[in-house]
């Protein structure tokens, strides 16, 4: 069967010269659009036929999507990428990478004016009404080789903290072995899972053990802990940081949005 595409991302701009704004609406279409807002890059991230901050504004933006191939695969990662010259940076010299985020996830078609938090109803019902099945997720690429750290497919290894999965294709890799070990962020228990992908790439996950929509903690720790669990070297570099959603399957239209965003990271003195 074919397969269904549908993948839209809006941005919401607000530049403030002087004493005037002015609302502007960028919106992404195609598999592989993007938009570069300093220090942000935003990406439709689409395939199978199918930003960024150190200083600098994060503009709130959102994704429609919906694929309705079988059996549910991953087709996209709308997502916003951090960009920095700081970036590529060994993991030994990492001393503190802070990450934030707000997002909601809703069907389009969703009562007007309820809540677009998945741990609410009526959305949480809507969901699994439409047979979602997506993750939301930071995404970070590591390698030994610093220019490698940052070319797409090209990295040994992938760091995920996953803090939401929905549907039963949404687990990570290593799910079927279960999980080597957990630990508490923020409130909230994140167990590790690790295996292989098809790239041939060393996969560590996070998944919260529960949906959290609004986060705030050091992403340095879990590093940490990976390096003295000799899951990951102390010797490779962090290249690419990126925040958005896996997406596998829908039966209609779904809306992830982003309200704030933000990724600061200090090297060891």
């Amino acid at each position: 069967m074919a397969d269904m595409f549908s993948l839209i991302t809006f941005l919401g701009l607000l530049l403030a010269p002087l004493a005037c704004s002015q609302d502007i609406a960028e919106t992404l279409c195609g598999q592989y659009g993007v938009y570069s807002a300093e220090p942000y890059l935003y990406n439709n991230n689409a395939w199978n036929e199918i930003s960024n901050s150190v200083e600098g504004a994060f503009h709130p933006f959102y994704t429609l999507w919906k694929w309705t191939s079988e059996p549910p695969v991953v087709h996209g990662f709308p997502d916003i990428e951090l960009k920095t010259d700081l970036l590529p940076l060994q993991v030994s010299s990492l001393h503190a990478l802070n990450v934030s985020a707000s997002w909601s996830l809703k069907p389009v078609s969703l009562i007007p004016g309820a809540s677009a938090d998945p741990n609410t109803q009526p959305d949480a019902d809507a969901l699994q009404a439409n047979g979602i099945q997506c993750n939301v997720a930071l995404d970070m690429f590591a390698d030994a080789n610093a220019e490698a750290s940052q070319t797409p497919a090209k990295q040994k290894y992938e760091i995920m903290v996953w803090h939401a999965r929905f549907g039963a294709a949404a687990v990570p890799i290593g799910w079927t072995s279960g999980a080597v070990a957990t630990i508490t962020i923020g409130g909230s228990d994140y167990s590790l899972y690790t295996g292989t992908n098809s790239n041939g790439q060393t996969v560590l996950t996070w998944l919260a053990n529960e949906t959290v929509t609004d986060f705030s903690f050091d992403v340095a720790p879990l590093m940490g802990f990976l390096v003295d669990q000799q899951h990951l070297p102390s010797d490779v570099y962090l290249g690419t940081i990126q925040f958005g959603s896996e997406t596998f399957y829908a039966d209609n239209q779904m809306n992830f949005s982003v309200s704030a965003f933000s990724a600061c990271h200090w090297e060891s003195p």
